[in-house]
């Protein structure tokens, strides 16, 4: 509706001036960044409960069919980067968990994790014929610390469940071998850079804009087929599906 619709463009424009002005290299002190550490959790925190994707709840039986909102893995992270886009000081590209790997370049040892870091996962799908997804990235959650294992996480990592706090970044999946986890640092992220490292060129490419910044549109196409409704990991068709920010 018209409401819903002059909401999105005052978020698009605020995430625009957002993008603007990091480009303009405003740079954060380290009290700021711990500040944002924080405010990002709690951010992650507002969508407990927000089911993974809608062609896992076509059946009206469901509690979530018509959900106002659906998030995967990446789009949980993209979605509060977005809600938090004056803090950053930069737009979110509109790629996958691949591309959020990219940009976050600094390795992390586990014993070093802060809450907030992201915690990659790569693997094989064991679906035959299934497109893998660029370094073999299919998942990614954020890690919080804390619990019993001290290596909880906030993701979005059922099909069919929500974003929900989960006990450890270890798991197992029915859908793909986890062959390797990558712990990297939220720091670059909290210094105002989410530019790809390792192939902007292509990141440019599937976004229709410069390689230099990270400037997708927000309601841009998804650069990964959403009609393929097995992966763990979908990405919104569009970011304008993301209605009902918290």
């Amino acid at each position: 509706n018209f409401a819903k619709l002059r909401a999105e463009r005052a978020r698009v424009k605020k995430m625009q001036r957002a993008n603007k002005k990091a480009l303009k290299g405003v740079k954060k002190t380290e009290k700021q960044k711990e500040e944002l550490r924080v405010k990002f959790v709690k951010q992650l925190e507002k969508y407990f409960g927000v089911p993974y994707h809608p062609s896992y709840h076509r059946d009206p039986s469901s509690p979530h069919h018509n959900a106002p909102l659906f998030l995967d893995c990446c789009g949980l992270i993209r979605r509060v980067c977005q809600d938090l886009v004056e803090d950053f000081g930069f737009l979110i590209g509109p790629g996958n968990q691949a591309y959020q790997f990219e940009t976050c370049p600094i390795e992390v040892e586990e014993k070093d994790l802060k809450p907030g870091d992201l915690v990659f996962t790569a693997g094989t799908y064991f679906k035959e014929g299934k497109k893998p997804q660029k370094h073999n990235m299919v998942h990614v959650e954020i890690f919080i610390g804390g619990g019993e294992t001290g290596l909880r996480t906030i993701g979005a990592r059922r099909q069919k469940g929500v974003v929900e706090i989960h006990d450890s970044y270890k798991y197992t999946s029915k859908s793909y071998s986890v062959e390797k986890q990558y712990l990297r640092s939220l720091d670059t992220w909290l210094s105002g850079d989410c530019t790809p490292k390792l192939d902007p060129a292509y990141w440019a490419l599937k976004f229709k804009t410069s390689a230099k910044h990270s400037d997708g549109t927000p309601d841009g196409r998804s650069v990964f087929d959403a009609a393929d409704e097995d992966d763990d990991d979908l990405d919104e068709v569009k970011f304008k599906k993301e209605d009902g920010s918290k």
